[in-house]
Formats: structure tokens, sequence, C-alpha cells
């Protein structure tokens, strides 16, 4: 660059402004990653800072077909400075090649729809997965397990709906956080059940343990009067706890543990699960994949059900 170093600084920290939701770093994987590259990296790096760059940066690897191996295998033996750039990225990487097919570019682009938030219309089945629950109940750091990375700001106050795109065992999901529902829930709920149709497809509620107050009891039980009859049983009641209980900490008093329990019959079913919240990132993506896979399987079950008992009384 032939401007000087403040007017570069001004440029690069003035890309704020059109706040980019993807950040993506183009990088030829057919020839050596080069110092004067990784300088110009390091620069654009200071002026938008580590937390705001590394978030939303992904590198998009150029002339792929030109490579005679695997680029998985092609960057255990890269340079120290692209190892650092991929460690700033979370590894996350997409490989274009001039030959990719329809199917591979709709590939990129879905890859590319997880890292972007509040997508408004989107083509395709993609279930919609909604969570709620009051202030400080855990379902933002529960949104973050489900989309893999820290994307909902776990420990900030949700202010407005925000959604993510997910892959979750063989099925896109778009994942909405909510600002904390309070007294009267019923508008509140209105207006969020309208974003996620066509659906919502299954509902995470939360409530941490430690404290559960009876007004979330209530909340729950008006939330559990508002919805449909059918949308009940795509409901998941998350008990979210600070740690594992271990002799040395005490249990929760008693009324505790008697909302808990009130709130678990509300349920009904048995669509409650605990949520440790030490747990590692790996083990609560899983936890909660599973509890998705299986509120999409019981809804298309009872789907099936409907739909055949509707045409046997058709007949």
């Amino acid at each position: 660059m032939s401007v000087d170093d403040k007017d570069v600084d001004r440029v690069i920290h003035s890309w704020r402004t059109f706040q980019p939701d993807v950040i993506l770093l183009t990088i030829r994987c057919d020839v050596r990653y080069t110092p004067e590259e990784f300088q110009i990296y390091k620069q654009i790096k200071k002026g938008l800072k580590d937390d705001y760059l590394c978030s939303r940066l992904t590198v998009a690897f150029t002339f792929g077909e030109r490579l005679d191996r695997d680029l998985g295998e092609e960057l255990k033996e890269v340079c120290i400075e692209l190892q650092q750039v991929l460690e700033d990225a979370d590894d996350r990487y997409l490989v274009f090649r001039e030959e990719d097919d329809e199917e591979t570019k709709r590939k990129h682009i879905m890859y590319l729809m997880t890292l972007v938030p509040n997508l408004a219309e989107i083509e395709g089945e993609i279930k919609k997965i909604l969570l709620l629950g009051p202030l400080k109940s855990g379902k933002s750091s529960g949104g973050d397990a489900i989309v893999g990375r820290p994307v909902f700001q776990a420990g900030k106050e949700t202010v407005r709906t925000v959604s993510y795109i997910t892959y979750v065992h063989d099925t896109w999901c778009q994942v909405f956080d909510t600002p904390g529902i309070s007294m009267p829930v019923e508008e509140k709920l209105r207006s969020l059940l309208e974003v996620t149709r066509p659906g919502p497809h299954a509902i995470f509620y939360f409530v941490r343990e430690s404290i559960a107050t009876t007004e979330d009891l209530e909340l729950f039980r008006r939330f559990q009067d508002f919805i449909r009859e059918n949308l009940r049983q795509q409901v998941k009641l998350v008990a979210a706890k600070d740690m594992e209980r271990v002799p040395s900490v005490p249990k929760p008093v008693k009324d505790k543990e008697y909302i808990l329990c009130e709130m678990s019959k509300e349920a009904k079913g048995g669509q409650t699960f605990w949520l440790i919240e030490n747990l590692t990132p790996e083990h609560k993506k899983k936890l909660f994949a599973d509890h998705i896979k299986q509120v999409l399987n019981s809804t298309k079950e009872a789907s099936k059900l409907s739909g055949s008992t509707l045409e046997k009384e058709s007949k």
C-alpha cells in the first residue's frame, strides 16, 4: 500500500461501519503464504481488534484445483504464520476450485449462512428452534452450544431476537435467541411465534436452578397455557445448573426444588433435561443435538399419526 500507516489504519477501522457478519480472507493455497501477506493480515487485525475480527473470520482458499493432495494434509505442514491465521479463524475455512459444481457451491453458501445472524427468508427445509426463558436463565449459553461457537454473547442481556443457522444430525436448523420474557407474556410470545413461522419446530425453555422463583413457575404456566396443544410436545424444559453437584456444594433450597419439580410437571411427558454449565462445549453441543433430534423425530411421528387419522376419518 502506498499510503502511510495512519491512513491504512483509518481505512481498516472504517470497515467496521459496514457491520460485516463474516470476514472472508482469501489466500491462494497453491503457493506459499508470504511474510508480506502476514504483515498485511496483522495490520488488519490490529485495526479491527482481535475479538471483532476473530469471531467473524473465515479463510477462503482459492485455486484448490491445483492441489495434488487433500488440503487437510497440506495444512499440517504450512508455515507458522498461516497456522496463526487459521487459529484466529478457529479453523473455519473453505476451498474454492474452478471445477466446483452447483451442489458444491451451494454447500459453500450454506456453510457461510451458518456464520450469518438474522437471515430473513431461507429456501429449503430448515427447522426453526426457539430459545425462551427469563433473564440469566442460560438460554444464550445454550444457543452457543447448539451453534457450536459463541455467537449469542452469553452473560449479556439479549435486547433483540437474533438467529443463526447450524447443522444438526443431517438437518439445517435456524436457532433463535430472544430477549428474556416477562409478564405480560402473551404479546411477546405472539410476536416470537410469528417470527419463527412456519415453525417453531422445537422450543427450548430455560430456567436456572440457582435463581428459580415462583414468578418463573407462573411465567412457564402462562407460556404453556398460551401455546397450542399440538405445540406443547415440541417444548423442552432446560433446567440449567451452574455446576455439577458435589458433596462440598450444598443442595438447592427446598423451594427451588419444588419450583423445578412443578415446572417439570407442567412440561409433561418427560420433556425436561438438565444442562450443567461447566460441561465442555463439545458435550453441551451433543446433548442439545440429541434432544433436537428427539423433538424433531417425535413431531414427525405425530404428524404421520395425525395424517393417517384424518385420512381414516375422511373415508
